[in-house]
């Protein structure tokens, strides 16, 4: 039965025990917050994941001393397991990123992640979340080398400007791997819409395999010309 671990001002954390050996977190995105379920866990449920799950009361790009309060609460759970993925879409992808060292990751699947949302970066290349910019609650928020992981899985649309931006700076200051998606745009998630899906990629991920890369491009490509059945 999934557990509420710990609600501070801006987030919730869930915690959803499964069958698998390994623990997934999972970061919500902008666009459904402040839900009492978390983004993924019908998915992650019908398929056995032990899952912790964030979710954002409000658009807030998990804000560093917001998160410092939940890792010291979900750090017992963490240590139950040897395996950890990250996965986060767009906000989510932001933060599954930049938190995944701090949470010994193994695997990190972002789809489409801005580096930053401070419009100080950003200029006038993306001006989509700075709306969502406090100077004050967003210090630090830009990914900095040694935060993310070796390795992370990255899924954009290579004919999308302003994501291709964001990529640009993550990969300036992180050993990513690029997943190309042409033709989606910024909602590279969508693709994977669907639980046969999510298992079919999550086993990619752990493969453990330096075609990881490669074999996402594929799938994700076979999935997007596709109508998923949910």
């Amino acid at each position: 039965m999934t557990e509420l671990l710990i609600e501070t001002d801006h987030t919730c954390a869930f915690f959803q025990p499964g069958t698998s050996d390994y623990l997934m977190i999972t970061f919500g995105h902008m666009g459904k917050p402040g839900r009492r379920t978390f983004w993924g866990q019908a998915a992650t449920e019908k398929l056995g994941i032990a899952c912790i799950g964030l979710v954002p009361k409000h658009p807030h790009w998990y804000p560093v001393s917001d998160f410092e309060k939940i890792f010291e609460v979900i750090r017992p759970v963490l240590a139950r397991y040897k395996e950890v993925i990250c996965y986060g879409f767009s906000m989510g992808g932001y933060a599954a990123l930049k938190f995944s060292v701090k949470l010994q990751a193994k695997h990190v699947l972002a789809f489409s992640p801005q580096a930053s949302i401070d419009p100080d970066m950003l200029g006038v290349v993306d001006r989509r979340y700075i709306e969502f910019f406090n100077a004050e609650l967003h210090a630090g928020m830009e990914i900095r080398p040694g935060e993310c992981i070796d390795g992370a899985l990255v899924v954009c649309d290579p004919g999308f400007a302003a994501d291709m931006f964001h990529l640009g700076a993550i990969r300036a200051v992180a050993n990513i791997e690029v997943v190309p998606l042409p033709r989606v745009q910024h909602q590279t998630i969508d693709v994977v819409a669907a639980t046969d899906r999510l298992s079919k990629v999550l086993h990619i991920l752990r493969q453990d395999d330096q075609r990881a890369a490669q074999d996402l491009t594929l799938a994700l490509a076979e999935f997007r010309d596709i109508a998923p059945v949910v």
